[in-house]
C-alpha cells in the first residue's frame, strides 16, 4: 500500500515535472520566432536603407521606410527596429533620414581575416605546386 502511494507521487511529480517542462520549451520557442522575425526584419531595414541611401546622397527617408513595411509591420515595430541598429552603431539617423554606418575593423579583427586569408592561401592548390 505505502509501496503504491510512493509510485503514485513519484507519477504524479513526473508529470508535473513534464508539463512546466513543456511550458518552458514553449516559451523558448516564441522567444526564437521573435527573435528570428526581429533579425529578418533588421535585415529588410539595412537593405532598404542601404539601397536608398545609395540613390540619395543623405540617406534614406525613414517615413518612406516605414511606409514602405506597414502592410507588414507596424510603424513601432520599425521603430524599435531602427532604434537598435542605432544603438548597435549599425546606422545613423540625421533629421528623417538614415544611412548605414561604415563598419569600424579592429587591429585584432584585421588580424584574424589577414590570418584567415593567409590560411585558405597557404591550403590552396597553387600553393601546394
Amino acid at each position: 500500500e505505502t509501496r503504491l502511494a510512493e509510485l503514485n507521487q513519484l507519477r504524479f511529480l513526473l508529470n508535473e515535472s513534464s508539463r512546466k517542462l513543456d511550458e518552458v520549451l514553449l516559451k523558448l520557442q516564441r522567444e526564437k520566432e521573435d527573435l528570428v522575425a526581429q533579425i529578418a526584419l533588421s535585415d529588410i531595414v539595412l537593405t532598404y536603407i542601404r539601397e536608398k541611401g545609395e540613390q540619395h546622397e543623405l540617406g534614406a527617408d525613414v517615413p518612406d521606410l516605414v511606409r514602405f513595411l506597414a502592410e507588414s509591420y507596424t510603424q513601432a515595430q520599425v521603430q524599435h527596429t531602427i532604434d537598435g541598429l542605432c544603438s548597435r552603431g549599425q546606422i545613423a539617423i540625421n533629421g528623417d533620414k538614415a544611412q548605414l554606418v561604415p563598419t569600424q575593423i579592429t587591429g585584432k579583427k584585421r588580424a584574424r581575416e589577414n590570418g584567415r586569408v593567409a590560411a585558405a592561401v597557404d591550403n590552396s592548390p597553387e600553393s601546394l605546386v
